[in-house]
C-alpha cells in the first residue's frame, strides 16, 4: 500500500490502537514528536537502545534529573546514590494484538426476475412506473396518484 496525503491527516481513535510490523519501522519527521501519555511509555530493545541528541538531553521524574549536554554531565536529586544498590524501574511490555481471520462474506441472492413486468410494460406500451401526474406548472402535492413518487420523495426529505 502506498499513500501520500498532501495536507493535514487528523485520527482519533476511542479505544485501543494495536500495530504488529513483520521487520522494521522507519519514521522520520521533519519538526518535532511530541507524544503525551496517561501513565506509563516503555522502550525495550533485544540488544541496544541509542538516543542520540545534537545538543541536549534531559531524563527528570521526582523532582530529580539528569542533562547531558555540551558543557558536560549534570545530575540533581535529593540524594544521589552512586553504586549504592537500589534497582531499575521495570516497564509493562509491549503486547499487541494480532488481527482475527477474515469472516466469510455474506452470500447474496438476486432479487425479483422482472422479465415478464418487462415485456407486459412493452406489450401495453406503459410505464414500468407510473409517473407524477401533477398539473403543468403545479407540485406533486397537486398530483391525483394516491400514491406518488414524486410526492412520497418531498415527504420523505428529498426535493422533487
Amino acid at each position: 500500500e502506498h499513500r501520500i496525503t498532501h495536507l493535514d491527516r487528523k485520527t482519533e481513535l476511542k479505544a485501543n490502537d494495536h500495530l504488529t510490523v513483520g521487520q522494521n519501522q522507519h519514521i522520520k519527521i521533519g519538526q518535532g514528536l511530541f507524544i503525551e501519555t496517561g501513565d506509563e511509555i516503555h522502550y525495550y530493545a533485544g540488544q541496544k537502545v541509542v538516543i542520540d541528541a545534537g545538543a541536549e538531553l534531559t531524563a527528570k521524574a521526582g523532582g530529580s534529573w539528569l542533562k547531558l549536554d555540551g558543557s558536560g554531565v549534570t545530575l540533581n536529586g535529593a540524594t544521589i546514590n552512586l553504586n549504592t544498590g537500589g534497582s531499575p524501574g521495570q516497564g509493562s511490555g509491549a503486547a499487541p494484538i494480532l488481527p482475527g481471520e477474515p469472516k466469510a462474506a455474506d452470500a447474496d441472492k438476486p432479487g425479483a426476475v422482472l422479465e415478464h413486468k418487462l415485456k407486459q410494460a412493452r406489450l401495453t406500451n406503459s410505464p414500468l412506473v407510473e409517473l407524477c401526474q401533477k398539473p403543468k406548472g403545479g407540485t406533486p402535492m397537486q398530483c391525483p396518484l394516491a400514491d406518488c413518487p414524486c410526492r412520497a420523495a418531498m415527504q420523505g426529505g428529498a426535493q422533487g
